[in-house]
Formats: C-alpha cells, sequence, structure tokens
C-alpha cells in the first residue's frame, strides 16, 4: 500500500513519525502502528557552482 507522508519543513534527522493503524496485523482484527525514521543525509561533494547556490540561500534565510 502507498501512502504519502508530509515531512514538515525543519524536519531534523532521527526525528520519529507515528502511522497509526498502517503497521502489521496485530491478531485482532486491527493493525498496528508504522514507524518512520526520518535519516537525513548531507552532500559531501559540491559542485562550485553548488556551493555558490547554497551560498546565496544562507544568505537568504538571514534576511529579516
Amino acid at each position: 500500500k502507498k501512502i504519502n507522508l508530509k515531512i514538515p519543513e525543519g524536519t531534523d534527522s532521527g526525528k520519529k513519525f507515528r502511522l497509526k493503524g498502517l503497521g502489521m496485523p496485530d491478531g485482532k482484527d486491527g493493525r498496528g502502528d508504522l514507524y518512520v525514521i526520518i535519516k537525513i543525509k548531507t552532500p559531501k561533494k559540491l559542485s562550485q557552482k553548488q556551493k555558490e547556490e547554497l551560498a546565496k540561500l544562507s544568505f537568504l534565510k538571514n534576511i529579516d
């Protein structure tokens, strides 16, 4: 079964989401809960252009 999970902006790696009733059958005509743990990987190698674009985003973040 496919489901869509909306992950809120700013979610940190290691955050756990519980999807109630979408896990394994519990033996009582129901289902347990499914847990999703977020694992965020950051790129280790960036091109010069990618570094420049990231710097632009960082600059925009600090404007208030």
